[in-house]
């Protein structure tokens, strides 16, 4: 027998974190399946050292500590979260929604609910997942046997490179935000792009000029990848670099199937989840869709909309749960639970 929650999660990246908090804010209890081993998504697996300027309130901060600080806020909520869980199958039942996956391991003390089982029902869900599954562009497959000792593409530790020769290649927003970290730690840093363009705001570029220990070399194609060695060659010009890492800055690509994939047909535009923006529901009455799976007119695919529509949507779900009673607004400010913090 299974217990019957009200709202299950689907992602952890940073909208579906804030809609344990946005949920428990209207007594919503639910549970948060994830199919990374860690919360907080591409914040954490590709941009953890990478400042955020946008988030409101906040003038400063790096990706990762927004995600840990996502968190912290929810413990007040005794949130239920459960790692590396990937979903087979969504189908409409008649208390709601079954939702079928792999077991997962939970995130938390384990809850007295459907513990092992790989089935949940739930009333409502919540589809947080972000852009889809995320691949960091590769330079070639041929390289492989670098990645993760010399070639690096996920970065966690701005740490590992202190005093250490690195080479950046790519001229985007990511390329420089890494140059311009990098600058205060590392021995030398070598930019390498294979055209004339820059691709950076006008801004970050203009920083990355004024570094000192940087070379910067633009038309310039990889030749060859060494252990300690990268040969780059421009026409007839071949240059050799010894270097200590390499950080690929060639963007990303998503892979978003999971609807497609479900036996339940959810409306979608480009392989975007469509949503009534007011409510952010879906075609399907009681499934919700925040963040960058969604498409609605004029969405922008940011942190603090997705924070934005977390609540929308829990304010809905509450309707949709409790058809026949009324919602009291509350602030934060007046609840009792939330005088305890510190």
């Amino acid at each position: 027998m299974h217990n019957i929650h009200d709202n299950i999660i689907i992602g952890g990246g940073p909208s579906g974190i804030f809609s344990i908090f946005t949920c428990g804010m209207y007594n919503i209890e639910n549970i948060l399946l994830d199919s990374a081993s860690n919360l907080g998504g591409q914040c954490v697996t590709l941009y953890a050292e990478k400042y955020l300027f946008d988030i409101p309130g906040i003038v400063k901060i790096k990706s990762k500590h927004l995600i840990e600080n996502l968190i912290k806020q929810n413990e007040i909520f005794n949130p239920k979260v459960l790692n590396n869980t990937y979903i087979n199958n969504i189908k409409q039942v008649k208390d709601g929604f079954e939702i079928t996956s792999n077991t997962g391991e939970w995130n938390c003390n384990k809850p007295n609910t459907a513990l092992d089982e790989k089935k949940f029902i739930a009333r409502t869900i919540t589809i947080a997942l972000g852009a889809g599954n995320i691949e960091p562009i590769r330079i070639d497959e041929k390289y492989k046997e670098f990645e993760d000792t010399t070639i690096i593409y996920n970065i966690n530790n701005i740490e590992k490179f202190k005093d250490k020769v690195v080479v950046i290649l790519g001229t985007g927003n990511t390329a420089c935000d890494y140059i311009n970290e990098l600058s205060t730690i590392a021995k030398k840093i070598y930019l390498i792009h294979r055209g004339t363009s820059v691709k950076a705001y006008p801004y970050l570029w203009s920083a990355v000029e004024k570094i000192q220990n940087i070379e910067i070399f633009l038309s310039y194609k990889i030749h060859n990848i060494h252990n300690d060695k990268i040969t780059i060659i421009q026409e007839d010009n071949i240059k050799e670099i010894y270097m200590d890492y390499i950080i690929p800055c060639y963007g990303v690509q998503y892979k978003n199937n999971f609807v497609n994939n479900l036996d339940i047909k959810i409306e979608t535009k480009n392989n975007k989840i469509l949503v009534n923006s007011n409510t952010m529901q879906t075609s399907i009455p009681g499934i919700y869709a925040i963040g960058d799976c969604v498409h609605y007119e004029n969405k922008q695919n940011l942190i603090l909309n997705s924070f934005a529509e977390s609540s929308k949507a829990a304010k809905h779900i509450f309707n949709f749960i409790h058809p026949d009673r009324a919602i009291k607004v509350t602030h934060s400010s007046e609840q009792d639970r939330f005088k305890s913090i510190e």
